[in-house]
Parts: C-alpha cells; sequence; structure tokens
C-alpha cells in the first residue's frame, strides 16, 4: 500500500504543478489585459477629446465601449445613418488620435484631402483651430477645393498661390495642394 500511497501523492503533485502553471498562465494573461487596457484608454481619451472638441461635445465615445459613439444621451447604432460631414469629423478626431499616439512628442505626419470640406462651418472652425495648433509639433500636407477651409488660419498659414494644382509651402511645416 506504500507503493499505492506514493503513486497518489506523485498524481497529487502532477495536478498541483498543473494548477500552479494555469494560475501563472491566468496571471499572466490579466496583467497583459491591464497594460493593453491602459494604452488603449489613453488612446480613447485622445479620440474622445478631440471629437468633442471638433464637435462642441454634442458627439462623444461611449465609456468602455470600444469606440461606440453618442451624439448628446443617445447611442449611435447605425453608422450609415451619420452625414458625410459627421463621418469625416470622426474620421479626423481619429486620425488626430492615431497621430498624437504614436508621437507624442511630434514630428509625425498628416495628410488630409478635403477632409473639412464636408464639415459645417462651426465643426470646420474647430477641425481648422485644431490642426492650427498641430501644426506647432506635426507636419501637415493638405489638400482642398478652397481657400475658405483654411482662411481662420492666418497669419500663420497663408492662402495657396493662385495658379491651378500648385504646391506652395506655406509655413514650416504645413503644404498646400490646392485647385481653386
Amino acid at each position: 500500500w506504500k507503493r499505492e500511497v506514493e503513486k497518489y501523492r506523485e498524481a497529487w503533485q502532477n495536478e498541483k504543478k498543473k494548477y500552479q502553471g494555469y494560475q501563472q498562465i491566468k496571471a499572466d494573461i490579466k496583467k497583459l489585459q491591464e497594460e493593453s487596457g491602459d494604452k488603449f484608454a489613453k488612446f480613447n481619451q485622445k479620440f474622445d477629446n478631440y471629437l468633442g472638441a471638433i464637435t462642441g461635445n454634442t458627439l462623444s465615445m461611449i465609456p468602455a465601449s470600444g469606440l461606440e459613439l453618442k451624439s448628446k444621451n443617445n447611442q449611435i447604432s447605425d453608422q450609415r445613418l451619420l452625414s458625410e460631414g459627421t463621418k469625416k469629423t470622426i474620421l479626423l478626431a481619429f486620425r488626430l488620435a492615431v497621430l498624437e499616439y504614436f508621437f507624442p512628442e511630434g514630428g509625425g505626419l498628416m495628410v488630409l484631402d478635403d477632409d473639412l470640406l464636408d464639415l459645417d462651418p462651426g465643426r470646420r472652425n474647430q477641425a481648422a483651430r485644431l490642426l492650427k495648433e498641430l501644426i506647432i509639433r506635426e507636419t501637415l500636407l493638405l489638400a482642398h477645393c478652397f481657400s475658405s477651409c483654411i482662411k481662420n488660419w492666418s497669419p500663420s498659414v497663408l492662402p495657396p498661390a493662385p495658379s491651378s494644382s500648385t504646391i506652395s509651402n506655406v509655413s514650416r511645416s504645413v503644404f498646400c495642394l490646392c485647385s481653386i
């Protein structure tokens, strides 16, 4: 019977090692989730801040939802119902958050092609204000159809050259491609 007791003791030790291994895996997964959660939380906060700044806080992210949005107090359940201007607003806020997330100290590049065109005047002004602040630390390539999109940027950003399809270096970090 000593042999049988030893066999059970050995089986118990093996099960105990398996359990400890599973506990370690569980702890490692929890640690990774916490680390990833913090990273995404910072990105989500940046996105929500930009979205609120552009929309006057009429659009925001639902906390802890993974980028689900709400308009004032109502969840947006069908994104197909959003206007093109609202879609471009959300995309611009997302792109600004990505740029800040990956280049927190500056030095990034953003390319915009008529991204301000479909925005209503209030959102366009807010977006232009954010982009004007952005050019202090980032490089911006802006393609647009109407110089009115950047009229609020004076004097740090000048209107594009009068000829069609020209590129003009209008400041140290902003380049405009314009067809008027």
